[in-house]
């Protein structure tokens, strides 16, 4: 991603982000870690919270576009939080990656599975359980 766009994505999967919330937490270290190019803020972070059952891609100005919070919830709703729930967190940070490099390089997403009968970003915000099998 780096070679070819200039753009960077890191991942950073921790214990817990407590006492900060997950939003925060991801923007410090994007910050610390400065992500993307200087002046350009052309980076992303893919943060899994596992004692949490977060997950968060926090993404730099300069990736917005390419990047907003919508496709960053997406990514998470349909490539990561499905895996999770089973178990496989290899896979679906991989998932998640691939998404994002994906999303940066232009490709679109494919559109939403309709499946659901209540919205997936709806469902983390009263059953953030879901993800990670109890």
């Amino acid at each position: 991603m780096e070679a070819t766009k200039g753009s960077q994505i890191a991942v950073l999967i921790v214990p817990t982000t407590q006492p900060e919330e997950i939003e925060q937490y991801g923007i410090r270290v994007a910050d610390q870690w400065k992500l993307g190019r200087k002046g350009v803020d052309d980076g992303a972070i893919l943060i899994v919270a596992k004692d949490d059952r977060r997950v968060r891609i926090e993404v730099g100005r300069g990736l917005e576009g390419a990047l907003p919070d919508a496709i960053a919830n997406r990514i998470v709703d349909e490539a990561i939080a499905p895996r999770f729930k089973l178990a496989d967190y290899d896979g679906g940070v991989e998932a998640g990656v691939e998404k994002m490099i994906a999303v940066v390089n232009g490709e679109p997403l494919p559109e939403p599975d309709r499946r659901w009968n209540i919205t997936p970003a709806a469902w983390r915000i009263c059953c953030p359980s879901r993800w990670w099998p109890s």
